[in-house]
């Protein structure tokens, strides 16, 4: 009994979390959740080459490195099995780095080495492997030198490479100083990559010391933040070992209260449902049908990205997909604005060519405010489930993998349609306010100014099909 009251108050907890929004803040990796970020920090010495070399996997990689880290497959991560991959992983991420000094290719080993586990986005473990590299080297006279990282080629994700000298000067380089990205620990909000993998460099003897080498120190042997099973709420709750109906019932709840949460966040078409609604009028009903669309094709957008990394990640990497999809949704926003911003333009100059005759309401006499009740076009429903829905969320992935890395594939079915339905109840009262809004206004307001306020929501679709294209390119 009291066992099943400590369960009760520890899931309570969880669900008070996921019902607060207690997660971490958005927009860690500029990338996306599907990168794999790297820094390498070259440090010339007269007797040594130094690289403090650093690691970052967004929320969907790290979720893939958990089977081979977690060795017992406990769906914990231990202190030694942390530490048996950052070891294993320094070492290979060593050979992948090609240095020639003087004339000469050096040979790196791995003096220090870190990893944690920092919470992502959405309550998703992400990766942090921190590796010193270090090899002897004689620059007592003047000396060229290259860097190269080969490591992780084709994979998404922000790269970058410093140098600096200690006790040595570099006349000649053509990488910065200083990281940009403060050792991939706070990107630029403009999430533009250098893209930065080599650097060459002239360096002679002499000149200013560091006050500190950056990178592990000597505590570095610790392992920070070692995850247990802290992939999302929803993940943990998939990830029980004992169910019972009441616990998936529980689970279902929870899912559904994240879902309709996560709707509430950036992103998911909440801004291009509300403006479709106010350029087009329409009714509760197209609401509904608007909000399910975006629901239903967010639901196959998981379930299609989730079969992929479980089949054929090595063929094609879902983080080389994303992109695309972010570009497809941009596209056919920019479609569908554009065409509603003529269509609208030319509505306001025929109403600008013949003003409506007034006609009498009681005792106020003003123009019949003509409502477009055109039905919801097949093309403008698909065109907003398109850009609305076409990107999954990672919290709903990472939830979709884990019940399947457990056999358990109906009870994540069930969580993702859970999921799904709460983003579809908080998209269908977005479109249920737009749509009271226009309802309200149009009561309220001359046509003329309800045509210009079409006019003016059409130009916001169109302006986020610029913006999520544009990042889609960039990303590509």
């Amino acid at each position: 009994m009291k066992r099943g009251l400590q369960r009760s108050a520890t899931l309570g907890l969880l669900l008070s979390a996921a019902l607060l929004g207690g997660t971490s803040p958005a927009g860690a990796h500029p990338l996306g959740n599907f990168t794999i970020n790297v820094y390498g920090g070259l440090i010339v010495q007269q007797d040594r080459l130094v690289v403090d070399y650093v690691v970052d996997l967004a929320e969907i990689p790290t979720y893939q490195a958990r089977a081979t880290i977690d060795l017992d497959g406990s769906g914990a991560i231990s202190q030694g099995e942390a530490a048996a991959y950052r070891d294993e992983r320094c070492a290979a991420l060593a050979s992948g780095v090609a240095i020639d000094a003087g004339g000469g290719p050096v040979t790196l080993g791995t003096t220090r080495s870190a990893i944690s586990f920092p919470a992502g986005a959405g309550g998703l473990a992400t990766t942090r492997l921190e590796c010193r590299f270090e090899s002897a080297a004689d620059l007592a006279a003047q000396a060229s030198i290259t860097y190269v990282d080969t490591n992780y080629e084709g994979r998404l994700g922000w790269r970058e490479v410093t140098a600096v000298g200690d006790g040595v000067t570099l006349r000649e380089t053509d990488v910065p100083a200083t990281s940009e990205s403060s050792r991939l620990t706070a990107y630029p909000a403009d999430g533009l990559s250098p893209g930065i993998t080599s650097a060459s460099i002239r360096a002679t003897p002499g000149g200013p010391r560091l006050a500190s080498l950056p990178g592990p120190g000597q505590d570095a042997a610790a392992i920070a933040g070692a995850p247990g099973t802290d992939a999302g709420i929803l993940a943990a709750l998939a990830g029980s070992r004992d169910l019972s109906v009441w616990l998936v019932g529980l689970m279902i709840i929870v899912a559904i209260g994240v879902g309709a949460l996560h709707a509430l966040g950036p992103g998911h078409g909440k801004a291009l449902i509300g403006a479709y609604l106010v350029t087009r009028g329409g009714s509760i009903r197209q609401a509904v049908a608007v909000g399910g669309a975006v629901s239903v094709m967010h639901t196959a957008s998981v379930l299609a990205l989730g079969l992929l990394v479980v089949s054929a990640e090595r063929v094609l990497p879902p983080e080389r997909i994303y992109p695309w999809l972010g570009l497809a949704s941009g596209l056919v926003a920019l479609a569908l604005g554009s065409w509603l911003l003529i269509s609208r333009l030319h509505a306001a100059g025929r109403l600008g060519a013949k003003t409506p005759e007034p006609h009498e309401h009681g005792s106020h006499a003003h123009p019949h405010a003509h409502e477009d009740e055109t039905p919801l076009s097949r093309r403008g429903l698909a065109a907003l489930a398109v850009s609305g829905g076409i990107l999954p969320s990672p919290s709903a992935l990472v939830v979709l993998l884990t019940s399947i890395s457990l056999g358990r594939t109906v009870l994540g079915l069930a969580l993702i349609a859970a999921f799904s339905a709460g983003l579809a109840t908080s998209l269908i009262g977005v479109g249920a306010l737009a749509v009271r809004a226009r309802a309200s206004a149009s009561r309220r307001l001359p046509q003329r100014v309800m045509t210009w306020a079409s006019v003016a929501s059409a130009a916001v679709i169109a302006v986020i099909g610029v913006v999520l294209t544009t990042r889609g390119l960039i990303q590509l």
